[in-house]
């Protein structure tokens, strides 16, 4: 039995998706960085959703390749 996904497609120039992703990689590059000078206390004050930026960041360059 096979499990239905609905699926969405955003329509992307070459080029305006390669922008998006190195913006992208930027900003995840940025808050690793931001969580990484964060002391043991100040972990609450940690980026959220830098797992799904990382999740786009990998579809884009899959549909890239």
């Amino acid at each position: 039995m096979s499990e239905y996904v609905d699926t969405i497609t955003i329509t992307l120039s070459r080029e305006e998706a390669e922008r998006i992703s190195n913006n992208l990689s930027d900003l995840a590059l940025w808050c690793h960085g931001f969580n990484a000078a964060l002391g043991r206390d100040d972990q609450d004050r940690s980026p959220w959703g830098t797992r799904a930026v990382t999740d786009i960041i990998l579809k884009i360059k899959v549909a890239l390749a």
